[in-house]
């Protein structure tokens, strides 16, 4: 993805997550759309805290942190469409055996994001 505007980012990769989840459902019976903005609302609220991560990224990631465990898309369909850092770091969200290791990864809260290459693509 080229475009660095925030809300065309957030637009743009809600409305593929969201396309992708389809009528997948939270356990309260929401839309699972909704988990996937509020994981996104904790890494703009993190950002705000702390800006030393690469904001465009990490949008990508929250947003689309379930899409190749839950849903049909290839991983060439993610490149494709969000490039390689963005599906690489999707890919190596999904080899974690637990919930709280898959967290522990994204823990915005302290402006911490996946891994260096992050910070290295920030521009």
């Amino acid at each position: 993805m080229m475009d660095t505007n925030i809300q065309t980012i957030y637009q743009k990769t809600i409305d593929f997550a969201a396309e992708k989840h389809g009528k997948q459902k939270m356990p309260n019976g929401l839309p699972y759309i909704v988990h996937l903005s509020n994981v996104a609302m904790e890494v703009f609220m993190a950002h705000k805290q702390k800006p030393d991560f690469n904001l465009e990224i990490a949008i990508q990631l929250a947003l689309l942190h379930d899409v190749l465990e839950d849903t049909a898309l290839s991983f060439k369909a993610l490149e494709d469409d969000f490039g390689n850092v963005v599906a690489v770091l999707q890919k190596i969200n999904i080899g974690y055996e637990s919930v709280y290791e898959r967290d522990s990864i994204l823990n915005f809260n302290k402006g911490i994001l996946i891994s260096e290459t992050i910070k290295d693509n920030k521009k």
